[in-house]
């Protein structure tokens, strides 16, 4: 009988997680959904690397694209660990499925983006009516770049053609802080068109902010009197202000002499510290115009 002893992601693959607890009957489960583990028993499961793993990122910038795209912008890190500040700068996430016994046949592993519940887990999608269409621009499908006969081991590329890390989510001002993944699953289809999920898992939660954001925020690295909230905010303080408003210039001074003295570093938590602010300001007229 299978038991979680811990689900937080682990780095070592099945095959050592095994022979790591040999000794006893307890099976190590990496981020794995819990209703799969009857599934992932008979057939296999999905793990990522601790090099993929560590690649991922607490925030990345999404830009608005002609026709509705939404693309994220360094995901999972940037082209080959050097950032392209023109055009698409990305990478592909690489997974790797290990089978159990009998190799299940015509494993096809796919994945899309989700939002956290408030209960922690995504929202997985079940696949009741088949695969979903390969021209949905929301889901990515693994393209296969080793098989390892010895280890049992199937390794899969996602978005390997780097058209762009698509995510549609509609936001606003009152959900900055949602946190998300990229849902993976590996499945196969039944000759009847019965869709098996054999297992899934997802990557690091991570925030997201946008492309309009992002540029006033740079802008306010050198110019904070140009946004109309904080020229307010530094008048109201030098004609002697509360104390919020002096400790939220305070707060803004020591935010930008940080992400100032990073030289080329990723600035994505400086933003996300900066945009929080802003949100915090009082202002009479409305909407800052920046979601």
């Amino acid at each position: 009988m299978l038991t979680i002893e811990s689900i937080d992601h682990c780095v070592l693959s099945p095959k050592q997680q095994a022979r790591h607890n040999q000794c006893d009957d307890h099976l190590f489960i990496p981020i794995v959904d819990i209703v799969s583990i009857q599934a992932m028993a008979s057939s296999g499961m999905l793990y990522i690397d601790g090099a993929q793993w560590r690649e991922f990122r607490p925030t990345y910038q999404r830009n608005n694209k002609k026709g509705g795209h939404k693309n994220l912008r360094c995901f999972p890190n940037c082209c080959r660990g050097v950032h392209a500040t023109m055009g698409f700068c990305g990478s592909p996430v690489t997974v790797h499925f290990q089978w159990m016994g009998v190799p299940p046949p015509r494993i096809q592993v796919l994945a899309h983006f989700s939002p956290l519940l408030v209960s922690g887990a995504p929202l997985w999608r079940t696949f009741d009516y088949g695969l979903p269409d390969p021209q949905d621009p929301s889901w990515y499908f693994g393209d296969c770049i080793s098989v390892d006969a010895d280890r049992m081991e199937l390794t899969m590329s996602l978005n390997t053609v780097l058209k762009g890390w698509h995510y549609g989510w509609v936001s606003n001002r009152h959900t900055s802080e949602t946190l998300h993944v990229l849902c993976i699953y590996a499945v196969v289809e039944a000759q009847d068109g019965v869709i098996d999920c054999l297992h899934q898992i997802h990557t690091p939660p991570f925030r997201i902010f946008s492309r309009r954001r992002a540029k006033t925020i740079k802008s306010l690295h050198a110019h904070p009197e140009r946004h109309p909230k904080l020229r307010r905010l530094l008048e109201r303080t030098d004609s002697g202000a509360s104390s919020s408003c002096s400790s939220a210039c305070s707060q803004f001074d020591k935010i930008k002499l940080e992400a100032t003295a990073d030289n080329g570093e990723d600035k994505g938590a400086d933003v996300v510290s900066l945009v929080d602010l802003l949100m915090q300001v009082e202002d009479d007229d409305g909407d800052d115009g920046y979601n």
